[in-house]
């Protein structure tokens, strides 16, 4: 990522309390500048947590009852400002826009979000653009479902 790693601090329960601070061991670019890395991961419920656990393993899909927590950097004016890619994902996904600002695509609209703003993205078919002159970091976390089971439908809703 353009501004570097981030730390991650992770506190475990337990006397003492173990803590591990460091950067994640899962970090993924592509040819388009994307970068992910992926902060923490768990399993399904239930899980046990370690003293010193590592369970991230940068998938972008989510399993059922699973969790991921990933820092996304879109360059600025990339690949992705001409050709955004257009994807969805079967989980709901809480994203918050750090630094920078990015388009989030749906069918039906564009949205142009910057520094604080916050969406929920609720399985719909989706593409990020960033057309401005810096990066853009956003702090994603995703809660895996299988939106094909509910019937649920998806769509963009604007508040």
């Amino acid at each position: 990522m353009t501004a570097g790693p981030c730390r991650r601090v992770i506190v475990c329960g337990g006397a003492p309390a173990a803590i591990d601070a460091r950067e994640p061991s899962n970090v993924v670019g592509w040819s388009s500048g994307i970068v992910l890395q992926e902060v923490w991961a768990t399993p399904p419920a239930p899980f046990e947590f370690e003293a010193n656990p590592d369970p991230s393993n940068l998938m972008t899909q989510v399993i059922p009852g699973a969790t991921r927590w990933i820092m996304t950097e879109i360059p600025a004016d990339s690949a992705t400002a001409s050709a955004p890619v257009v994807h969805a994902t079967n989980s709901v996904d809480f994203v918050t826009v750090v630094s920078g600002s990015v388009d989030l695509i749906t069918a039906d609209r564009t949205v142009e979000l910057g520094p604080g703003d916050c969406v929920v993205q609720l399985g719909a078919e989706h593409a990020w653009q960033n057309r401005g002159s810096a990066p853009c970091v956003m702090s994603v976390i995703m809660l895996g479902t299988d939106w094909t089971a509910t019937g649920q439908e998806t769509g963009t809703v604007e508040t």
